[in-house]
Formats: C-alpha cells, sequence, structure tokens
C-alpha cells in the first residue's frame, strides 16, 4: 500500500462507518499466480474477533455462488478483494469505484463484480466496497508474487486494524 495506505485507510475509514457486521470475499483463481491475492486476505481474516462481526470467505473466481449466506449472516458492509489491473505497482491496494468496474472487462470470473456489487446492494440493502490488488503475474501455474504476497499481508494489517478501531468506536 506503499505511500497512499493513509489515504486508502482513510477512505475504507469512511466507507466502513457505523459497520456492524462485515463479510468480506476473497476473489481469485489461486492457479492464476497473482489472482489468489483476494483468496489470501479472506485466509489472513478468517477467525479475526474484534467486538464487530467480521466473516471471511475465499469464494474462487465465481464469488456469485456464494451470495445466500449474506441472507443467513445480513452484513451492514460487503467487501469484495480481488487482484486488479488499475496500473498501479505489483501489490498496491486500491479502493476501486463502480465507475471504474467496467461491466464489459475481460475477467476471470463468471459475473462482472460490478454487477455483482449492485445486486447485493438492492437485494441486501448493504454497503459494497470493491478492494484490488494489483497483480505482477498471472500466469497458469505461477506462484504469487513476493509484491502481492506482501500487499496481501499489509492489507489484511490495514483490514484488521480498522475493523477493530470501529469496534472500539461503537462501545
Amino acid at each position: 500500500m506503499g505511500s497512499e495506505g493513509s489515504e486508502f485507510e482513510s477512505t475504507l475509514v469512511v466507507r466502513l462507518k457505523n459497520a456492524r457486521s462485515v463479510v468480506v470475499f476473497g476473489v481469485g483463481n489461486e492457479l492464476r499466480g497473482d489472482d489468489a491475492a483476494g483468496r489470501l486476505v479472506a485466509e489472513r481474516l478468517k477467525g479475526f474477533e474484534c467486538g464487530i462481526e467480521v466473516k471471511s470467505f475465499a469464494v474462487g473466481a465465481a464469488p456469485e455462488n456464494f451470495t445466500g449466506i449474506l441472507r443467513e449472516l445480513k452484513p451492514s458492509h460487503v467487501i469484495f478483494v480481488d487482484a486488479a489491473d488499475f496500473s498501479g505497482y505489483a501489490g498496491e491496494a486500491r479502493v476501486i469505484g463502480e465507475g471504474e468496474i467496467m461491466e464489459g472487462t475481460p475477467s476471470t470470473h463468471t459475473v462482472s463484480l460490478n454487477v455483482l456489487a449492485k445486486y447485493i446492494r438492492m437485494q441486501y440493502g448493504c454497503e459494497v466496497i470493491v478492494i484490488g490488488i494489483q497483480p505482477k503475474n498471472t500466469s497458469f501455474s505461477a506462484e504469487v508474487s513476493p509484491e502481492v504476497r506482501a500487499g496481501v499481508e499489509a492489507l489484511a494489517a490495514s483490514l484488521k486494524k480498522i475493523f477493530s478501531s470501529i469496534a472500539a468506536n461503537s462501545r
């Protein structure tokens, strides 16, 4: 997250204001190198407890198959974390605005995150946030790059810090 870390975190703090429960969907294909970034973040958040409910799911390349869980959990916020090429540096995390997610953009996913985010907002009334991590290499059978691995660790740490801060401020 580098020098944009504080701006990135500030954006997330604003978007997560009043969060009472959060579902994190880690999107990506572990067979395509850095495309696994979202899944890795979700794994780092598994079992995290802080005073607000945080549930994390590694959903692979078909996140739409997991939306039914939202009916049961009734989260206030849903966060998608996915590898996204926004011409940043490898491992950089960025909140992706709805207008930046192109519906016709080629993707490794069956449904675009833009369409899915709109559906979730309408169906469940959740605030939806999409976080992209800039990949370096998404070739088949590639390993996750060191830069993206570092970005995954930094993003997971930032999310834990933000969730803990929200919980502390809501007591």
